[in-house]
């Protein structure tokens, strides 16, 4: 042992040299005075705290040291000393030479003489600057932690919490009290309970985890996104003791996110059915003209044959199936928005007393039909044959979701559509709307099936027993009226399919006139086969007829004043000049003119302001003989164009 490391006796003295070395070698600043107050004695570590040197200190008043503000300190100090007694670690502030001022932790001892009276006092005063910084700077950090709005929580490396913040309270819902001792994988969903393990052993290797997006469990058992960083926590000698985790609600980004995929999804969808009713209303046009041709002669023939009966039957046969044909391309036209829809104003309740016959036949005896039509209904403007086509498609759709039986309600009603509905469903647009609600009992759909629901061709029934146009044919009808439709299914629950359709403003035109006499028809189509099965209809009905096989021939006869027309009959969509803009010039040249349309296509590519007041005529692609002569006999009925 060393002679510095030897302690004295009890009973011994320590050396007065020794006893000056250790106070000169001392860091603390060690000071004596007098009862006044006036430095007697200065070590080493005063020196280099306060920046003075012994010799411009000694015989000044420790009161040099002490700031203006704590100069009321010194006096009860020293009366204490005077007394005897001992002032222990007061933590006060000093002055340094150069001005600044620094924190203290002061204990004061009384100096007596042999005989034991008080004559002086000792100061010994120990720099605690950086120890209050280093308590502020954590008193802030705790106080940052606790005002953070993210979750900021501590935690053991085996996921016991130690602390947690204001901002975990707030996001999760419990209160410090009710989390810290607990496992962080109470706030874990099931299933995601095996992200816990390696997220802590990584923190245990000091590894940190960035920004991991994931789920959390609220105390009310709620669910919500988060994105979570952890790091690993180190004590003095960097040894990692836990982890740290910051959490951050991401849930309204994540909704963000989901609702503009799925209004993405949404436009898509309905960018696909527009390239869909495209093709398929192309289609549906040339294929209307064939059918058309065929249809005509069947006809021409059925008359022809009377005499026949097995070639009669034969034709007939022909007609059906030409007929099948042309109901497939009118819910093709339908969905594409380009059938020749004829608007009226329709109230929904008559059109669903009309068709509820038709609908029990197609429904069978083992599906109950219920409906509930609301008083005082609104009109609505569309055609009421489309509306038919409605009912029955979604009718028999219901009865094949319900192969055992079940119940189907058809209801009407007034509802207002509000803006979420709207951002729901792609052209909806918020306002007062006549719904029409069709639901059943019956097996429901899969979210994956129901999304698909209005696609054309799609069906989840065998090859062969359904074409995939039904829903298709709503969707068509209802958004070309307008409106919108919905679906709501679920598997083992049934489906409600509403229709939501515009309130009718404007009144109905007026009914036309009864006809009058036979009058000469200039036909103008460009298909041969239509061409000459339109004359050869008209001609049979004792009307004298004209044909052109295109806009410049019928414009040439028309030019003529020998030539006389009454009536122009013209396909809406002839090449190069179409059939509206025939009508205009042929009216410049033979004002009073009666004009009729024929078209695969709806009326609303020629005028559909005119078609709804019933100022433009139209016959729909393909037709019999009785149907055109019927159209034109109206026609011809009504009042001349002023």
């Amino acid at each position: 042992m060393t002679e510095g490391a030897q302690l004295a006796a009890p009973s011994e003295k320590v050396p007065a040299a020794r006893l000056a070395a250790i106070v000169e070698s001392s860091d603390d600043a060690i000071i004596g005075k007098t009862l006044d107050g006036v430095i007697t004695t200065w070590n080493g570590g005063a020196s280099a705290m306060y920046g003075y040197t012994p010799q411009e200190m000694i015989g000044h008043n420790i009161a040099e040291l002490i700031p203006a503000d704590r100069a009321g300190e010194l006096t009860p100090i020293l009366e204490r000393l005077r007394r005897g007694e001992r002032v222990e670690h007061y933590e006060t502030r000093r002055v340094r030479k150069d001005g600044t001022v620094l924190d203290v932790s002061v204990s004061v001892s009384p100096v007596r003489d042999a005989d034991g009276t008080v004559t002086g006092a000792a100061s010994v005063a120990r720099d605690i600057s950086p120890r209050l910084r280093a308590a502020a700077e954590t008193a802030r950090l705790a106080a940052i932690v606790e005002s953070s709005v993210d979750a900021i929580i501590g935690m053991t490396l085996d996921g016991v919490i130690t602390t947690w913040n204001g901002g975990a309270s707030a996001m999760y819902g419990y209160t410090p009290q009710e989390m810290i001792g607990h496992n962080i994988a109470e706030l874990i969903p099931a299933d995601r309970a095996g992200e816990l393990e390696p997220i802590l052993e990584r923190a245990g290797r000091a590894a940190p985890m960035q920004h991991y997006e994931t789920r959390r469990v609220r105390k009310d058992r709620t669910m919500l996104d988060v994105s979570v960083s952890v790091s690993p926590v180190r004590d003095a000698d960097g040894t990692v003791t836990g982890a740290a985790s910051v959490a951050r609600d991401i849930s309204a980004r994540v909704q963000a996110e989901a609702d503009s995929r799925a209004m993405e999804a949404r436009l898509r969808q309905a960018e696909r059915l527009e390239t869909v009713g495209q093709l398929a209303a192309g289609v549906a046009h040339d294929f209307n003209n064939l059918l058309g041709v065929i249809i005509g002669f069947a006809g021409m023939l059925t008359e022809e044959l009377g005499d026949q009966p097995a070639l009669q039957a034969d034709v007939k046969q022909i007609m059906s199936a030409a007929q099948r044909g042309a109901r497939l391309t009118r819910q093709l036209l339908i969905f594409s928005g380009r059938d020749a829809a004829v608007p009226q104003l329709v109230d929904l309740n008559e059109v669903l007393a009309g068709v509820q016959e038709l609908l029990l036949a197609s429904l069978g005896s083992q599906v109950d039909l219920v409906t509930e039509p609301a008083p005082a209904l609104p009109p609505v403007r569309i055609d009421r044959g489309h509306v038919e086509q409605v009912l029955l498609n979604l009718a028999v759709n219901a009865r094949d979701a319900m192969p055992g039986g079940g119940g189907l309600r058809i209801a009407t009603g007034v509802t207002v559509l509000g803006a979420a509905y709207c951002a729901a469903h792609s052209g909806a647009r918020p306002g007062r709307y006549v719904e029409l609600t069709v639901s059943d009992t019956g097996d429901g759909m899969t979210p994956e099936v129901a999304a698909r629901a209005f696609e054309p061709f799609f069906t989840t029934k065998p090859l062969g027993e359904g074409t995939g146009l039904g829903l298709a044919t709503v969707h068509g009808v209802v958004t070309n009226a307008g409106g919108s439709v919905s679906v709501d299914s679920h598997e083992g629950a049934g489906t409600v399919f509403r229709c939501y359709l515009p309130p009718a403003e404007v009144p109905d035109a007026a009914p036309g006139q009864e006809p009058g006499a036979a009058v000469r028809v200039l036909v103008v189509d460009d298909e041969p086969g239509l061409l000459s099965i339109a004359a050869r209809m008209l001609r049979k009905g004792g009307y004298e007829v004209v044909e052109a096989s295109d806009a410049a021939q019928a414009l040439s006869l028309m030019s003529s004043p020998e030539f006389r027309v009454d009536l122009l009959l013209t396909d809406a969509m002839i090449p190069h000049m179409r059939g509206a803009a025939l009508a205009e010039r042929a009216a410049e040249i033979r004002p009073g003119i009666r004009v009729l349309y024929m078209s695969g296509y709806h009326a609303a590519q020629l005028n559909p302001e005119g078609v709804a007041r019933g100022e433009v005529a139209f016959i729909e692609k393909p037709f019999t003989g009785p149907a055109l002569l019927e159209k034109v006999r109206s026609v011809l009925g009504a009042p001349a164009p002023g």
